[in-house]
């Protein structure tokens, strides 16, 4: 079965809050990518498709007037708000 939906619909990321002391002191997410399966799959960094997901992100949140810095740390991607 082909995938139908829309091509930005693949994008998609694997959330990971790190929580201290019942407080969230960072927010990070690991790209990934929806295959024809419907099947999300992470992405390694080398991969285009990482960056493609991190600049989706960027577009996202600057349309909604979110401002947030994303910084690429090995497999995930830090999210913090823009000072």
């Amino acid at each position: 079965t082909a995938y139908v939906l829309p091509p930005e619909t693949r994008h998609t990321f694997i959330l990971k809050l790190v929580i201290r002391d019942k407080v969230i002191t960072a927010v990070r997410f690991i790209p990934c990518r929806i295959g024809d399966d419907s099947a999300p799959r992470p992405l390694a960094p080398g991969d285009p498709r990482f960056a493609a997901v991190v600049d989706y992100m960027c577009q996202i949140t600057e349309g909604l007037d979110v401002a947030t810095d994303y910084e690429i740390d090995g497999d995930e991607v830090v999210a913090r708000p823009r000072a």
